[in-house]
């Protein structure tokens, strides 16, 4: 099966999330996960939720490989996020 994403701002906790099926008295319900989280303040460690990875930043002194992995790996986010 082929897989896909949805690109969005990553939320701070589970009242910010499209996931959420609403509040209840043991706080928030993950539509992903059907797990519930007690504190409407942060994003538990659980969440199904995986952020793009930072772009790499080659060392000064890198060789013609460290500094084509650099190219590579920053070229494939700009496409993941519609860059150019």
């Amino acid at each position: 099966m082929d897989k896909s994403i949805i690109m969005f701002d990553t939320p701070d906790s589970c009242g910010e999330c499209f996931c959420q099926k609403g509040y209840t008295v043991y706080g928030y319900a993950c539509g992903l996960t059907n797990r519930m989280n007690k504190d409407a303040h942060c994003r538990p460690g659980w969440c199904p939720l995986i952020p793009l990875p930072e772009r790499h930043i080659a060392s000064k002194t890198a060789t013609g490989y460290e500094i084509g992995y650099e190219d590579g790996w920053n070229e494939c986010l700009e496409k993941i996020v519609g860059g150019e």
